[in-house]
């Protein structure tokens, strides 16, 4: 019922005017969203540059909702997320980014994320790592803060295929790995934390590396939930003065 999720915002100047652009995660139903598909692919085949167009829409706008939440106010931070969900990853990591843009970060106390994420069409990976975590490689990469993305790819029509991720720069080199193993160890922060392990009962691990700040995996079949969250909170055991915060969407 709600098919636009807000991902992201970029702050445009122009000579003219200084704004804010939002960017919007859109599923295409029947309806408005389909006529504005067609919109674009007719603007892209006559050659228009569609992201200068314009048209004008009603909308309704509602939120935002609950009370503020600040999950950089956690050593580690852990967003469980289902498709199109991972639209809250990006925008909290957005959040972040400005703040290492402005060297705020070193005022959070976040030292880790981790991102689980199934997926049923892995060409919705291919955008999101193109508009947000290419980027994320390089903003990060000089702060103490550390990434793990793992990808579950839950279309049984893929599961006997080997799929290619776009992985990032760090990880296209020698560190890269194509070896299908059981069980993907999942490293939660190198300098504070234990790494931890996960048990993927029948699941496959296409590309891992554990080098670099954003570590990618992908792994075939669904994600234990329950066994992924208690691998991340017992790995804080040894750490009583610190914490994880839950992300889900």
């Amino acid at each position: 019922s709600h098919p636009f999720t807000l991902s992201g915002w970029t702050t445009v100047n122009t000579e003219e005017e200084s704004y804010t652009e939002l960017v919007f995660l859109i599923g295409v139903h029947g309806g408005f969203t389909s006529r504005l598909r067609k919109q674009l692919l007719r603007q892209d085949e006559s050659g228009i540059d569609s992201s200068s167009s314009v048209r004008k829409v009603h909308l309704a706008v509602e939120g935002p909702y609950g009370p503020h939440f600040d999950p950089w106010n956690s050593e580690m931070a852990v967003f469980v997320i289902g498709g199109a969900g991972i639209t809250i990853a990006t925008s909290f990591i957005q959040q972040l980014v400005d703040f290492v843009r402005l060297g705020k970060h070193v005022d959070q106390k976040i030292k880790c994320l981790k991102i689980i994420w199934a997926i049923k069409n892995i060409e919705l990976y291919r955008f999101v790592y193109e508009r947000y975590i290419s980027t994320w490689e390089v903003v990060f990469a000089s702060t103490y803060i550390e990434i793990s993305l793992d990808v579950y790819l839950t279309s049984p029509s893929k599961a006997d295929q080997q799929v290619e991720l776009p992985m990032p720069e760090s990880q296209t080199g020698h560190s890269a790995t194509k070896k299908k193993i059981r069980a993907v160890v999942s490293p939660v922060c190198s300098m504070n934390f234990h790494a931890s392990e996960e048990k993927v009962a029948s699941e496959e691990v296409h590309n891992q590396s554990a080098f670099g700040p954003l570590k990618t995996n992908l792994i075939h079949g669904r994600p234990i939930i329950r066994d992924v969250i208690r691998s991340q909170v017992e790995s804080f055991n040894s750490y009583p003065e610190q914490q994880i915060a839950l992300i889900g969407c």
